[in-house]
């Protein structure tokens, strides 16, 4: 028997458009949001979107097609993979992205995504040769032991999509997409990251999470990343106007935004000092060892983003003009306090 999503909630935009979240299990502990988007009337919808096609898993991509029979025989929507007019993806995470093959034996609505999400799309392969070769030169910088590493890149061999796939329309932030869908860029997670504005309802993807913040990495692995750019966009999503609801693509509803962010501020604020003092007590480490140090005895999978996110703190400080960085012999980044 196909699961429905774990979670089905319902908005009303003030000019009659619904909005759909199916929380659906990406992955075994990891459930995502994907939305649905219907202009027009219940029986005659004239514009019907889907934002977010989950992960590879196919109990995944069925429970996104349950949520659309709870939509038809729940609230009448003439709704269908069949029939939906676009897909929209709000950046190139597997979670996010990976189920477009089960997607698309269903569906030929045309695709949209930024356009640094677009490149991933297009060259899955390539996009993937990239990352790899970009991710062995980090844990050289970050100063992670040469057997740990080889065992960690051995994961990540495996391209987000099986091949290269047609990515109709490129999303211009500031422009309206199909005419309703204000977009906004909002990189540090991902480079390709896209909020969604429909009619005063945001759609921050990953960037403003209710729990927690996203993972974070190091600008030096792709341009985009990083705490730089994920602060900045921080600003951005303040500086929408008339945001009536927030609607992450992990966990429930922001009910209050400016208290979200502000306390994503403090907790970043917080981060960073523990860095900072870390490498002011003992100058000379590597990121691999303060990240060792601040969070000892981690499992694997967190350590690791622990560490991604250790490094993003420390180029920040570096950025900012508080650490300075040096590289040994062996091109790992040694860290001190800047005088």
């Amino acid at each position: 028997m196909t699961a429905l999503p774990s979670d089905l909630r319902r908005i009303v935009t003030d000019s009659g458009i619904r909005i759909y979240t199916l929380e659906v299990a990406a992955y075994r502990s990891l459930p995502v949001n994907v939305f649905v988007i219907i202009q027009g009337e219940v029986q005659h919808p004239t514009y019907t979107a889907l934002v977010d096609v989950g992960s590879e898993r196919p109990a995944c991509a069925q429970q996104i097609m349950a949520g659309l029979s709870v939509l038809q025989a729940e609230y009448g929507e003439r709704v269908s993979l069949e029939v939906m007019d676009r897909i929209i993806l709000t950046h190139e995470h597997p979670d996010h992205i990976g189920g477009l093959p089960l997607i698309q034996q269903r569906s030929r609505a045309p695709l949209a995504a930024h356009a640094l999400a677009a490149q991933s799309l297009r060259d899955p392969a390539g996009a993937q040769q990239r990352s790899l070769t970009a991710q062995q030169q980090l844990c050289q910088w970050m100063g992670v032991p040469p057997e740990m590493s080889a065992v960690w890149l051995s994961g990540q061999k495996r391209p987000i999509l099986p091949a290269g796939v047609d990515v109709a329309t490129e999303i211009v932030p500031g422009e309206l997409l199909d005419g309703l869908i204000q977009s906004v860029h909002v990189p540090g997670h991902a480079a390709g990251q896209v909020a969604l504005n429909i009619d005063g309802v945001l759609l921050t993807a990953d960037h403003l999470l209710p729990p927690s913040l996203p993972p974070l990495w190091p600008e030096r692995l792709r341009p985009f990343l990083g705490l730089r750019h994920y602060l900045q966009s921080l600003d951005t999503i303040e500086q929408q106007t008339a945001i009536r609801q927030v609607l992450p693509s992990h966990g429930s509803p922001i009910e209050q935004p400016e208290q979200r962010i502000a306390g994503v501020r403090r907790k970043v604020e917080e981060k960073l000092l523990r860095v900072f003092e870390q490498v002011r007590s003992l100058p000379g480490q590597s990121v691999f060892e303060i990240s060792q140090a601040l969070h000892p005895g981690q499992p694997e999978q967190r350590a690791r983003l622990l560490l991604s996110q250790t490094a993003a703190l420390a180029e920040y400080l570096a950025q900012q003009g508080k650490l300075d960085e040096k590289l040994s012999d062996s091109g790992v980044a040694l860290w001190s306090a800047a005088h």
